[in-house]
């Protein structure tokens, strides 16, 4: 046998040449490359030889236990390498026996010292590994116990190794592993969340049942806790299981999830195909009594009564035995659903709904011969009408109601209900504040605008246009120019206009809707096509970088227009605004995610430049930050694009951003976060 120093340095080749020798010789090598840490030189080849030692029994188990704990000692007292990190995911692939719970406290602890950013691939590698050895018994495992500090620091510094497609079973895992031993509901929340904006999140193909039923019993201990989130929604939204849920086996199985899913179709929380699943579904199921269910927007009930209209005209037939019982359920949804539409179209109160809204229940009526949808109907009817007031307009519907003993009254009570008159065109924004908004927006347009603003020339795009009017747009458009008129789409003005503030208020909130769109236009996606390709392409990030760039440069468009409009508190009144248009049914947890990024920016860029961190002439501020906290971290757009600063984000604080875009988000608590990140950055 050549001696250990004729090798000298040549690790890989003492390791090569220890093939050719008799076990008891090759272990002394193994040992004595590891006892003066020159395995480090090629810690793969190492590994490789020790485990073919160990593994195939070649030594004594007494002797191979001293190597591998001195193994463990030596990696723990070094740095992290490259070759380190591929010779810790070989050790937990084809080690045949884990690491013992001392060797994997020691290893815990070595990775939370020593690791950054830059480890989250080998600790999620470490992870994968350990959890899938333990997924046959349970992550009560006791290996599964000692790593979990690592999964804890996963979540929080590996945002964009959790985001990968490869990591989605693991972050599964951990949403298993946070359920089971936190009793931290923002870190649960959080580990869900960053399922949801996985390139293979719930919607993909290939999960086995086992696995989504453990994500959705997690989500339904976050709603039973209190969570109001819109994450129930979306985990219903993005599974794909909404008929199971809204319409469940049993209904014991997720009682409040299916609740939250049943507000969430209610309020128009889901996609259109979702949404059709969802209701054709809920009309075989039991009515959720006790639940607060109404509908909030009109076009979310037009849905919900096309909808019914297909079910009694087509349902399917159960079996005989449960066709009653369900035809049951199917007129307790007709009846709500009356009542919802005689209380959003205000059939009972001042305005009387037309003809057209009225069709929208009158074409549900009298299909077949048993008609539990007509039946739901009338009850719905009599319940609303017995009780309205004494109008002109309503007595002889209530006249029909009250003389009727049977639904087949139902069609002549709903024709008396209905009106000849059209609703306006900018229906619930008072025509004065059109007209003096009209006025403003006239008085922009005829601005000179002889220089650009950011890149924007605003006199390019106007073409010579003089006037602004409102009109229904097609093709989703916002605004269009045509000759010398600009028009503005009546309804999204209406939407963005309609809030209780004061004139001015409105005013300037207007106008800087108005240049928003333009700015849009002259980025390219002023069609909806256009942003549609975008999402479609998951440029989400890019899609609220162009609207936070349109709403710094609408903001300085609108003070060279009305300088006593200061740049300042126009972004103020821009990130109040956004938070009166929360997440709706066409948004997926990545643009959510996108919208609740877009107020926080704006938020951010308000208070930066009220603390003097930026003056009117830099560009936007943006924020960077994962859903379980961590680092959160400022930037200015500039040129050139440059971190201001960052802070500490808890996970409680996380979620509170992360939930800036939902309907019961809390301003004050998300500008209270921010405003101590911008203290912390100025010092």
């Amino acid at each position: 046998m050549l001696a250990y120093d004729d090798f000298g340095d040549d690790v890989e080749a003492h390791l090569s040449y220890s093939y050719t020798r008799p076990p008891q010789e090759a272990a002394e090598i193994v040992r004595r490359r590891l006892e003066d840490d020159s395995w480090r030189r090629a810690p793969a080849l190492w590994l490789n030889r020790f485990q073919a030692l160990a593994f195939q029994k070649k030594i004594a188990t007494e002797e191979a236990d001293r190597i591998r704990r001195l193994f463990f000692e030596k990696l723990v007292s070094g740095p992290i390498s490259p070759e380190v990190h591929e010779t810790l995911v070989e050790f937990f692939r084809a080690s045949e026996q884990p690491p013992s719970p001392q060797e994997a406290e020691q290893l815990v602890q070595w990775l939370l010292n020593r690791s950054g950013p830059g480890e989250a691939s080998l600790v999620a590698d470490i992870l994968h590994h350990v959890f899938n050895r333990t997924e046959s018994r349970s992550l009560d495992d006791g290996l599964a116990r000692i790593v979990y500090p690592l999964a804890e620091w996963l979540i929080e510094n590996g945002a964009a190794e959790l985001r990968s497609k490869r990591r989605a079973l693991l972050t599964l895992d951990l949403v298993e592993a946070v359920h089971a031993r936190s009793e931290s509901l923002p870190l649960l929340a959080a580990t869900v969340r960053y399922f949801l904006v996985n390139e293979h999140g719930p919607g993909s193909r290939g999960y086995r049942p086992f696995r989504i039923a453990r994500l959705l019993a997690a989500v339904e201990h976050l709603v039973a806790a209190g969570d109001t989130s819109s994450l129930a929604r979306d985990v219903v939204q993005a599974s794909g299981r909404v008929e199971s849920i809204v319409d469940p086996p049993d209904e014991e199985t997720y009682p409040r999830l299916r609740a939250a899913a049943l507000r969430s179709l209610v309020g128009g929380g889901f996609t259109d195909d979702v949404t059709t699943l969802a209701w054709r579904s809920a009309f075989w199921a039991p009515f959720p009594d006790g639940d607060n269910l109404a509908f909030r927007r009109s076009q979310d009930l037009d849905v919900a009564l096309e909808l019914l209209h297909e079910h009694a005209a087509h349902g399917r037939r159960p079996t005989r035995d449960a066709f009653d019982e369900q035809s049951e359920h199917a007129q307790t949804w007709a009846r709500f659903l009356t009542v919802e539409f005689l209380r959003v179209y205000e059939a009972a109160g001042q305005r009387p709904p037309n003809r057209a809204e009225v069709e929208k229940l009158r074409r549900c009526v009298g299909f077949g011969t048993n008609q539990p949808v007509t039946n739901g109907i009338f009850e719905g009817l009599r319940e609303v009408l017995l009780q309205a007031p004494d109008l002109d307009r309503l007595r002889l519907a209530k006249r029909i109601t009250a003389q009727a003993t049977d639904p087949i009254a139902t069609e002549s009570i709903l024709l008396a209900l209905a009106t000849d008159g059209a609703n306006p065109v900018v229906r619930g924004v008072e025509p004065g504040f059109l007209t003096a908004l009209q006025d403003r927006l006239a008085a922009v347009v005829g601005q000179p605008w002889s220089s650009p603003i950011e890149g924007v020339r605003v006199a390019d795009f106007l073409k010579g246009a003089r006037r602004v009017e409102f009109a229904d747009l097609d093709n989703e458009d916002k605004i269009r120019v045509e000759g010398d008129v600009v028009y503005l789409d009546a309804p999204a003005v209406a939407e963005a206009t309609n809030l209780r503030w004061p004139l001015d208020d409105r005013l300037a909130l207007g106008t800087m809707y108005f240049l928003h769109e333009l700015v849009h236009v002259v980025q390219g996606i002023g069609e909806k096509k256009a942003v549609g390709d975008l999402r479609s392409a998951g440029a989400e990030g890019t899609v609220m970088h162009m609207d936070l760039a349109a709403d710094h440069i609408a903001a300085l468009l609108t003070n060279r227009a009305v300088p006593r409009w200061d740049v300042n508190w126009l972004k103020g009144l821009q990130g109040r605004c956004l938070v009166n248009f929360t997440v709706g049914p066409y948004h997926t947890a990545a643009s959510r995610s996108r919208k609740a990024h877009r107020l926080v920016g704006l938020r951010l860029d308000y208070f930066t430049r009220v603390a003097g961190v930026l003056d009117e002439h830099g560009g936007y501020v943006f924020a960077d930050y994962g859903p379980a906290g961590g680092k959160l971290l400022v930037l200015n757009s500039g040129p050139p694009v440059s971190l201001l600063g960052g802070t500490r984000l808890e996970a409680s604080e996380a979620v509170t951003l992360d939930r800036a875009a939902d309907e019961d988000a809390n301003l004050q608590e998300v500008d209270r976060v921010l405003k101590a990140t911008v203290d912390a950055i100025i010092g």
